[in-house]
């Protein structure tokens, strides 16, 4: 990546974060004087900041372990198709995490769901424990921590923490990834807490 880009980049996620300041400040004045409804709207476009500021980070993150400082033109740039086989094998797979100051080795993304799990039991471990009875990570139809391996182990991926909670690690970027930021704010601590380090394959 590039000293200007990154330059950029930084100056964006700059501006976002205060930004994102400013909005907060905007909300906790409106619910002080119990302007609920300027209060949600407030709210709402602090968190769409925030989950802007979030993506920007990660992109600034793959791009600077991607070791490229030119875009290469290559068959999917110029829309030519590529087959399921080759677009699976150049998807970024995690290398390593950094999770409050302190690096982690993983190998795929199921791995580093399971890991970012494991690092918040030691700092809010009774939110994680109560993760089996969270409704927003076990949906209607679907059991993705629970502590019995039976309700979750349907494609051999459970594995369990060191509080004996079963988690559902499929290996997928986009639910892990996601998931990983939200029990993050759950516990409390900002996604920008968590640093992930990609590989190609």
């Amino acid at each position: 990546m590039t000293d200007r880009f990154d330059s950029l980049l930084s100056q964006l996620l700059e501006g976002l974060q205060a930004a994102e300041k400013q909005r907060r400040a905007a909300y906790r004045r409106a619910a002080d004087n119990k302007e609920w409804d300027e209060a949600d709207r407030e709210s709402a476009m602090a968190l769409r900041i925030t989950n802007w500021r979030r993506t920007l980070n990660t992109l600034r993150i793959e791009m600077a372990d991607s070791g490229l400082d030119d875009v290469k033109i290559d068959a999917d740039i110029r829309g030519e198709p590529q087959s399921p086989e080759n677009a699976a094998a150049t998807q970024p797979t995690p290398a390593k995490l950094i999770l409050f100051g302190k690096q982690h080795d993983v190998c795929n993304w199921g791995d580093l769901y399971v890991k970012v799990c494991e690092i918040l039991l030691l700092h809010a471990p009774y939110v994680i424990a109560a993760l089996d009875k969270d409704t927003q990570f076990n949906p209607d139809g679907q059991i993705n921590f629970s502590y019995l391996q039976s309700e979750i182990n349907i494609n051999n991926e459970a594995k369990r923490l060191s509080n004996g909670l079963w988690v559902n690690a499929i290996n997928d970027a986009e639910n892990s990834r996601k998931n990983c930021y939200l029990i993050l704010e759950k516990c409390g601590f900002p996604g920008e807490e968590l640093q992930i380090g990609l590989t190609s394959n």
